[in-house]
């Protein structure tokens, strides 16, 4: 059968000239009526940065303030541009250069989780 959605793209938060508040109320105002629950997620950060920065840990403070820490259970960590993170040269086989890769997605699990955690999210997978 045929299934109903609604797919919101939001700018992303603090990185816009527009207030975080207002990203939110815009999704919030979205929401209203039948529209009331969110099922995924989709949480893109950039892989290809040295680390998940500050600003990404107050936009999941935001977010987790606005939408209570149930909107992380159904929420799926994109790390995008990882075509564009290069292993450093010192790495010559293909096996070295993939554990590399792997411990910097391991970084990002880390750090995601602690600020989930500071979020108030009690468990993360």
């Amino acid at each position: 059968g045929n299934v109903e959605y609604v797919a919101w793209e939001a700018p992303g938060l603090q990185d816009t000239s527009e207030d975080d508040s207002a990203v939110i109320k815009k999704l919030k105002d979205t929401l209203k009526g039948e529209r009331s629950y969110i099922n995924l997620v989709i949480y893109c950060t950039l892989m290809n940065r040295e680390r998940f920065e500050q600003s990404e840990e107050i936009a999941i403070r935001h977010i987790t303030e606005a939408f209570t820490t149930e909107i992380w259970e159904s929420a799926i960590f994109a790390l995008t541009y990882a075509n564009r993170v290069l292993p450093p040269a010192e790495y010559e086989t293909d096996e070295e250069e993939a554990e590399w890769f792997h411990s910097r997605i391991d970084e990002f699990k880390s750090v995601i989780r602690r600020a989930l955690v500071e979020s108030g999210v009690s468990h993360s997978k």
